[in-house]
């Protein structure tokens, strides 16, 4: 695979540029599933009827800045509560950026 100039200047735009939306979605789910604890939560769950707090949205985006190697900022946790959500602002601005 030949990396273009902004994938050698940046790491992360050649990781996050394979991640398809679906897969991003499904990696947010699991993180959400797992930092609340809730394995019934699906793409369209809830953070604050999850029981979502400051430190759990501090904990969702350090594991997602961990699986990205990008850095995601805790409040798009809270003005985008579901899985979905974020993961598409997520993609959106690290993917397709």
């Amino acid at each position: 695979m030949t990396m273009t100039a902004n994938e050698t200047a940046n790491p992360t735009a050649q990781l996050t540029s394979q991640l398809t939306a679906t897969a991003l979605t499904e990696l947010v789910v699991s993180v959400y599933r797992e930092t609340l604890g809730v394995a019934d939560l699906d793409e369209q769950s809830d953070f604050y009827e999850w029981g979502g707090d400051s430190l759990t949205a501090f904990r969702i985006t350090a594991r997602l800045e961990e699986a990205l190697g990008a850095e995601v900022p805790v409040a798009l946790v809270f003005a985008y509560p579901s899985p979905a959500d974020l993961a598409d602002v997520v993609h959106a601005d690290y993917v397709q950026a």
